[in-house]
């Protein structure tokens, strides 16, 4: 059981004209933003297994042009694993060995 921890950076970019409609009270289609900004940032994520069913993963996320950090935990308990696979005699794995 190994610690993980993963990172990434992201670029969205709008394509095109980008508009958000909504409804006003009156009932009225309504256009509430224009050309949707460009965003980019980083998210890193990290897992620390405490035993061989259960996980605590953090999650960190930052937008660069927005200014804006997301963040999270978690824990994750596996009610039942994955069955160990079966040997077959004659598998593709004889070839092999």
């Amino acid at each position: 059981m190994r610690s993980t921890f993963e990172t990434g950076l992201y670029e969205q970019l709008p394509i095109g004209d980008q508009k958000i409609y909504g409804t006003s009270r009156k009932g009225k289609t309504t256009v509430k933003g224009y050309n949707v900004i460009e965003d980019n940032g980083f998210t890193n994520v990290l897992d620390i297994p405490i035993d061989s069913r259960t996980t605590l993963s953090g999650y960190y996320s930052r937008s660069l042009r927005r200014h804006t950090d997301t963040a999270a935990i978690s824990i994750t308990y596996v009610l039942r694993g994955a069955p160990p696979p079966e040997e077959e005699e004659g598998s593709f794995d004889d070839l092999f060995r």
